[in-house]
């Protein structure tokens, strides 16, 4: 039998005093000598079920961890024994309590070890993500929580465990446990990328900001290189790279904040132009954006120059320094939400908002812009949008007073048969730029939209919105139960276990709307 001995580099082994010679003599004894406590407790060079017996030291037993416990159980095959050195007390017994959904039984005859046999089965780690989500579905949250403690307790070795009870504890507003889980998955998985991630997103979604955004700051200089963070435009000249923002005083100096990632995310930060302005006391604002955007960021009154993405690695050429937007917060000295902001921070065009108030008179009593799908090619499309159209009955079938528009661009013919067969007007024909769907927006009463740009759009005129949001959603909108620290007249609606049907978020939607107008 292949044997494991887990000890200090320096102490005594106790294997000789504790065991007899003969038994041991017949074991293929490995041994792994331990200078530091994160290799006792991840057991990084030890491949998963790969020994018949683990012995481990009581001084390392002393130090044992969760994370510890779950990584010997790893490298033990099915029916496998471990072998815990010492005398039994209330730190041991804890321990016993913690594996023992993977304990066949436990031998305590011995005084000076505990001796734990592995389950000859346990479920695959896919049944039980499914069944832990089938519990979900149905509100049995002690259910859920335990199938999916036993998921991380099984298989510690799986980065989705870490991750979907980390985002379990968030959907639960459990801030101290999602944030160990997820410092402990960093730990353990030190250069995967959805291990890093994670952890970063979790202290975003939560609100630590100056914690989240210097983790994405350590993040994007190890994975992402500029050329990937400027969406598919060309990046900052490499001549600017001595000129990045490290937090140095922007008084009086001329600063360029450039494009990154989505137009959601572009339209969003740009609600930091005003402590740039005000309180950094910057002396020239420029902001670098997408070009659909470009006239709707032109309204902010405390940008100086709104450049296109598109030429901007030509056309800009003074400056004292620059920064991504996602950046900026890692140098902000104040909380953000205390920063100085103004909202709304964008505005509409007023002779487009007369175009479109043309387009929009009705005789109900309120009028909501309505959007249920994004683009394609987001890499959460899949989730974030509504891809059944007829899941939107709930919502508009039977609202009377109401009068729907559907405001996103792009439709399949399946979707305009449903939006011809309900009545509401299509007005994304008539939508240009983003300064076109700000002045079509500006004439709602209410924004409902799935996550999508519209959503930030509306956000930044601070009218009122509804977001639908998937189970797994950006870290922008926080844990259920938080306010938004970006949007404050925006409301969110969230799926409540992975793979729900819209139909849930879509029904609450429209009880909210039917609250509001009868009040």
């Amino acid at each position: 039998m292949k044997a494991l001995y887990i000890h200090l580099h320096d102490e005594t082994d106790e294997l000789p005093s504790t065991f007899q010679a003969a038994w041991l003599n017949n074991l293929q004894l490995a041994q792994l000598s331990i200078t530091e406590k994160i290799n006792a407790t991840y057991l990084y060079t030890v491949e998963s079920g790969s020994y018949d017996i683990v012995f481990v030291s009581q001084n390392i037993v002393r130090l044992a961890s969760r994370p510890a416990l779950r990584n010997w159980l790893r490298v033990l095959r099915p029916k496998g024994r471990l072998f815990l050195l010492g005398k039994m007390d209330d730190f041991l017994e804890s321990c016993l309590v913690y594996i023992a959904p993977l304990s066949e039984d436990v031998d305590f005859a011995s005084p000076n070890f505990v001796c734990v046999r592995k389950k000859a089965f346990v479920p695959p780690l896919l049944t039980l993500m499914k069944q832990a989500a089938i519990a979900q579905s149905q509100n049995s949250h002690a259910e859920a929580l335990l199938l999916l403690q036993l998921v991380l307790l099984a298989y510690p070795d799986e980065i989705v465990g870490h991750q979907f009870l980390a985002l379990y504890y968030e959907r639960m507003n459990w801030l101290p446990q999602a944030i160990e889980i997820q410092n402990i998955s960093a730990q353990q998985f030190p250069n995967n990328l959805m291990a890093q991630l994670g952890r970063l997103l979790t202290y975003l979604a939560h609100g630590d900001y100056a914690r989240g955004f210097q983790l994405r700051d350590e993040y994007c200089r190890r994975y992402l290189p500029k050329m990937r963070r400027c969406h598919a435009y060309p990046a900052p000249p490499d001549a600017f790279d001595a000129l990045y923002w490290c937090g140095e005083n922007l008084a009086g100096k001329t600063f360029v904040v450039w494009s990154e990632f989505g137009l959601g995310d572009e339209i969003m930060f740009t609600q930091l132009a005003h402590y740039l302005k005000h309180v950094a006391k910057v002396g020239k604002l420029i902001w670098v954006v997408q070009p659909p955007i470009v006239s709707l960021v032109q309204t902010h009154a405390d940008i100086d120059e709104v450049v296109s993405a598109k030429v901007a690695a030509d056309v800009v050429a003074h400056l004292d320094y620059w920064a991504f937007p996602h950046d900026l917060l890692v140098h902000f000295r104040q909380p953000f939400e205390t920063i100085p902001k103004t909202m709304p921070y964008l505005s509409a065009n007023v002779d487009k908002v007369r175009h479109f108030a043309a387009l929009t008179r009705s005789e109900k009593k309120c009028k909501v812009g309505l959007a249920w799908r994004g683009d394609p090619n987001h890499e959460n499309d899949a989730y974030r949008s509504v891809h059944q159209v007829a899941m939107l009955n709930v919502l508009v079938d039977g609202m009377d007073d109401v009068q729907f528009y559907c405001v996103q661009k792009e439709l399949n013919e399946r979707e305009r048969a449903w939006l011809a067969e309900k009545g509401i007007p299509h007005l994304g024909d008539e939508l240009g730029d983003f300064a076109d769907t700000a002045a079509l927006l500006a004439n709602m009463d209410k924004v409902i939209s799935v996550d999508t740009s519209i959503v930030h759009v509306a956000g930044a005129l601070n009218l009122p919105t509804f977001v639908l949001l998937p189970y797994v959603y950006d870290w922008r909108w926080g844990v259920p139960l938080s306010r938004n620290l970006w949007y404050p007249n925006t409301r969110k609606f969230q799926l409540s276990y992975p793979s729900a049907p819209w139909y849930e978020a879509l029904v609450a939607v429209r009880q909210a709307l039917r609250d509001e107008l009868d009040s």
